[in-house]
């Protein structure tokens, strides 16, 4: 095929047998038979690869008309649009230089990521065939279609007759371009801004430039990442400086290398990024992390996360910052760091030297000082005493009562409330403009005596249900599902019917439902919730046991009778119930609910058991 002027055949490019890189630049003219999607290089710069052919006379696809195209850039987003498979394409500018594959130096088209080569593609269908390409030639005023990259200048007229001529010799092997190629998808560019840490914010997608500080592995499918970039965000989880902290934290000080303050992000990842982490990052390194999401932590801190990409679940959203340029600033903020560091060590010493001569100074007032701290050391044994005292004399109380002295609860110095006075807490009525006015509820505490009637759920086994459960955790329906985070965790849940420890005779008591939850429950069970079904585990028995000392024998009667018909809870003084009143905190709290007669205010009064715990 007669090639334009300045174009250079492919089987002569690769007969050139010197492997030193040349600066020299040349044409070419193939068809797109092999592509390939983008890959991330060792240096951190994204590759794509393609290969065309400029010669079809063997009648295969391959050979020494057939040579490789390597395109490298900074970001994935700047490397060329591809054509499909069978496309025409031009290259111009680009050098010629050398890979060893099989033992052999392999000439290769590269274009590094500051090159100005430039390709353009031109699809076989909007190609006219030879016998009519007249408007196409010299001073024909025709253009092919074509898609370009790096703003390709068009063809030439020569360059169009060249064109025409090719996917008319090629035309006869296109199937064979469909059969040999190795065409995938390439995946998406990040398309989140890229951020300083210190605007990081909840939720919003980000990249980061950050150098690595430390790395933590509690499994091998995931890793956490402790990075930095020099700047602050308050949301961060704060690390005190051992030497400036009034308490210092030893442990801190042998395993956090720093930098001390609110600098540092931790970011958990998942695979494919673990893998790439593990085997080429090391503590150091710049690096620059896609897609992060942050999150709010279990500390109510934030921290990132790096999951797979499910539309790409081979992407690596993790790349090594080499370049000068860009390293630049996070040096900067990095050496005012240090010297800001080195400053606090210059101005520790000074405060040290200082404290030493104040120490000496004051000699004279250490026995006062001592004689002031053993008065005080008295003051402390005597309060103690009394307290003492108070709880052997609230304890004897409690005995003569009749009540449960096998639970115990806090806040002492509140008084004893009954179910009347909590129920109708005058606190609830408040004089405004418009008269007197009812809230919803008062966010208060409560100390009182209770008997427990009654329990819900029916079964114990449900007394600690699933934070995977939809049903129960109610928030993981109006998550998507990248947002989804898998939670095995089990939390307690349920709910005592319970009222006056005293009932006078011949009255109806008022009875209301009592609240556990999870930090309640551990607090009053002294136990973990965990899944009450599993045949394995201990603490169905152990809660039934807990349970018996609350409510008596209540689980047994309600096994016993409920199968005759007996309906619970049973009147008030039913001597089948043998359980002793106990005392307990109570906290108020209001719930929101659907506006209605009964909830005007679309808030529900509830009360939970606080501060309360069985002892063993």
């Amino acid at each position: 095929m007669s090639l334009p002027q300045g174009y250079t055949a492919i089987k002569d490019a690769r007969s050139i047998q010197d492997p030193k890189t040349t600066s020299e630049t040349s044409n070419f003219i193939g068809v797109l038979v092999q592509s390939k999607a983008p890959t991330q290089a060792q240096g951190g710069d994204w590759l794509v690869e393609f290969n065309i052919q400029d010669e079809f006379t063997s009648g295969k696809v391959g050979g020494p008309s057939n040579i490789c195209c390597c395109f490298y850039k900074r970001e994935a987003s700047e490397l060329p649009k591809l054509g499909a498979i069978g496309d025409m394409v031009l290259i111009r500018d680009i050098a010629i230089k050398h890979r060893f594959r099989g033992g052999s130096n392999v000439p290769v088209l590269t274009s590094n990521a500051l090159s100005r080569a430039a390709v353009l593609f031109f699809p076989p269908l909007k190609i006219p065939q030879p016998q009519f390409s007249t408007a196409y030639a010299q001073g024909g005023q025709a253009q092919l279609s074509y898609t370009s990259f790096n703003s390709a200048a068009p063809p030439s007229a020569e360059e169009r007759i060249a064109i025409i001529n090719l996917n008319a010799a090629s035309k006869s092997f296109s199937s064979k371009f469909q059969n040999s190629s190795g065409q995938q998808r390439a995946p998406a560019a990040s398309k989140y801004k890229r951020r300083l840490v210190q605007d990081v914010d909840f939720g919003k997608y980000c990249d980061i430039v950050c150098e690595v500080i430390k790395f933590w592995s509690e499994t091998p499918e995931t890793m956490d990442i402790y990075v930095t970039d020099y700047t602050s965000n308050t949301n961060l989880k704060l690390y005190e400086n051992p030497d400036q902290a009034e308490f210092p934290d030893i442990a801190l000080k042998e395993n956090w290398p720093g930098p001390f303050g609110q600098l540092t992000m931790q970011i958990r990842m998942w695979e494919p990024h673990t893998s790439y982490v593990r085997n080429n990052v090391k503590k150091g390194d710049i690096v620059l992390l896609q897609n992060v999401h942050p999150k709010l932590s279990n500390d109510n801190k934030l921290e990132g996360a790096m999951h797979q990409d499910h539309n790409y679940p081979d992407k690596i959203c993790v790349r090594k910052v080499m370049f000068e340029g860009q390293l630049k600033e996070l040096k900067e903020r990095k050496h005012a760091y240090e010297i800001h560091e080195a400053q606090g060590v210059v101005d520790r010493m000074y405060k040290a030297k200082k404290a030493t001569r104040d120490a000496n100074n004051a000699s004279a007032k250490e026995s006062e000082k001592k004689k002031a701290q053993k008065k005080a050391l008295q003051r402390q044994r005597k309060e103690q005493e009394r307290k003492d005292l108070e709880q052997q004399a609230e304890q004897q109380e409690t005995s003569h009562a009749g009540i449960n002295p096998h639970i115990r609860a806090g806040y002492g110095d509140i008084q004893l409330s009954t179910v009347e006075e909590i129920m109708n807490n005058p606190a609830r009525r408040i004089t405004s403009s418009n008269g007197v006015v009812e809230l919803p509820f008062v966010n208060t505490k409560y100390r009182t005596r209770l008997r427990i009637v009654d329990f819900s759920p029916h079964s114990l086994h449900d007394f600690a249900p699933s934070m995977a459960d939809p049903n129960w955790n109610t928030s993981l329906k109006d998550l998507t599902l990248k947002e989804k985070r898998r939670d095995d965790s089990w939390q307690w849940f349920f709910t005592l019917l319970v009222e006056e420890a005293v009932v006078p005779a011949g009255t109806q008591p008022q009875r209301f439902p009592l609240f556990v939850t999870n930090d309640s429950g551990e607090h009053l069970l002294k136990l973990t919730a965990t899944d009450l079904r599993s045949p394995k585990g201990q603490t169905l028995s152990k809660l039934e046991e807990k349970l018996f000392i609350l409510w008596g024998n209540l689980l047994e009667v309600k096994k016993e009778f409920e199968p005759h018909g007996v309906k619970f809870p049973l009147s008030s003084g039913d001597e089948r119930l043998q359980n002793k009143p106990f005392e307990c905190c109570i906290e108020e709290y209001g719930t929101k609910v659907p506006k209605s007669p009964r909830w005007p205010y679309g808030i529900q009064r509830m009360h939970k058991i606080c501060h309360t715990t069985i002892m063993d």
